[in-house]
């Protein structure tokens, strides 16, 4: 039997965590069921890991069939979809993230409920967002083969914050965060993984 030459998309999509950067102390995961969690740090501090919900009318768009040639290494770019979202966030906390001060510990309450995004799904080889600001002091892990691109940033504005987490975030510009990416398929010479199990899934399309 002659294997499928296609994918959905939503088996990129779901299969996450996305990263920002930040030996993976930034990134973001949805799931299939409607749900997800952020999590967010700066300075080995972890000052959010929250849940959420999402809800987008662009649906069919995950489910639409992709190339399985999309996923080799190119550097080109193609946007393969743009989504509308709605993402809930709350102070709850995922599992085994049962720890006082985090959430709403460092942000407002204005960092929670929801807010609208639109997020486009691109193919190419992207490094980390931190790593193209933050390029002469964190040299990049490798490229990846899908990014998220977010009109605005998923982490809480800059005005969000309380005054006990501004020492933390303020280098990195954590409001800024737009970009996440999943799938590693160049890593630099000599570096090893930091992403432990969930760097190793991102290796799987080479």
């Amino acid at each position: 039997m002659t294997p499928s030459s296609t994918l959905t998309l939503s088996s990129v999509f779901f299969d996450g965590p996305w990263s920002w950067g930040g030996a993976g102390e930034n990134r973001i995961q949805f799931n299939a069921d409607g749900t997800g969690s952020l999590y967010c740090g700066a300075g080995f501090t972890r000052l959010i890991a929250a849940n959420f919900s999402w809800t987008t009318p662009d649906r069919e768009q995950l489910e639409k069939s992709i190339d399985i040639n999309l996923q080799r290494e190119s550097s080109t770019t193609v946007v393969v979809a743009e989504l509308q979202m709605q993402i809930t966030l709350t102070t709850a906390q995922p599992p085994n993230h049962d720890h006082l001060l985090l959430n709403e510990y460092y942000v407002r309450e204005t960092a929670f409920g929801s807010k609208v995004f639109t997020i486009r799904i691109e193919k190419g080889a992207f490094l980390e967002q931190q790593h193209k600001r933050l390029a002469k002091s964190i040299p990049p892990l490798g490229r990846y083969n899908w990014r998220l691109v977010f009109e605005k940033s998923p982490m809480p504005l800059y005005a969000d914050w309380k005054e006990e987490a501004l020492r933390y975030i303020e280098y990195a510009r954590l409001w800024d965060c737009t970009e996440f990416v999943n799938h590693l398929i160049l890593r630099r010479p000599g570096v090893r993984s930091q992403y432990g199990r969930a760097q190793s899934r991102q290796c799987l399309f080479l």
